[in-house]
């Protein structure tokens, strides 16, 4: 699925494992985030900038 952000190609949600699948511009692999709600996916989704919503995100997994 598409979403508005320059760093962000596409992402994806799979409902039943609660994984988050984020593919980046300037990256090769596509990224996996485990037990991610689907209201955070879909708030990334629907966002002005995806990059608001995947920052906490990213940093709470680190």
């Amino acid at each position: 699925m598409d979403v508005y952000s320059t760093a962000i190609r596409k992402v994806g949600y799979d409902a039943p494992t609660m994984q988050m699948y984020i593919d980046f511009e300037e990256s090769a692999p596509i990224y996996t985030f485990c037990r991610v709600p689907e209201r955070i996916f879909r708030e990334l989704v629907s966002a002005p900038s995806a990059g608001l919503i995947l920052s906490p995100i990213h940093k709470r997994s680190l």
